[in-house]
């Protein structure tokens, strides 16, 4: 879920949406993903709890995985924010191989000189 998926869905339960953490900077705030929740409460300088509850959210900002040039995800995360955003880039590399006429030549080139493999997704003839 995306912080904005996440505020929106705390506002409309009434409460209170704080920020606990952030690692990466790649994307803006509202596309980051949440992997931590934490439910909170207040207390005024009496002990008592405050009128609206909050939710402390962790979020994470990368863009995708780590490589020798960027900061990202590292390769062995599993955490539902990496495998989201590695979906969501498959999903868009397929696309991209499916319907454009670069993504075309890419496959006809890849089972050109890898005739062994099995066709990347996208890729497959029609």
């Amino acid at each position: 879920m995306t912080y904005s998926e996440a505020r929106s869905e705390l506002s409309k339960a009434g409460m209170q949406v704080v920020v606990a953490t952030v690692v990466g900077d790649q994307v803006a705030r509202n596309k980051c993903y949440v992997v931590n929740a934490s439910r909170i409460t207040s207390r005024n300088s009496s002990g008592e709890a405050s009128s609206k509850p909050a939710m402390e959210l962790a979020l994470s900002c990368y863009k995708g995985d780590a490589d020798g040039k960027n900061t990202g995800f590292s390769a062995g995360d599993l955490g539902i924010a990496a495998v989201s955003v590695r979906a969501k880039e498959a999903e868009a590399a397929r696309k991209w191989r499916a319907t454009t006429d670069a993504g075309q030549k890419y496959c006809a080139e890849r089972a050109a000189s890898h005739p062994e493999r099995a066709p990347e997704p996208g890729c497959e003839p029609s």
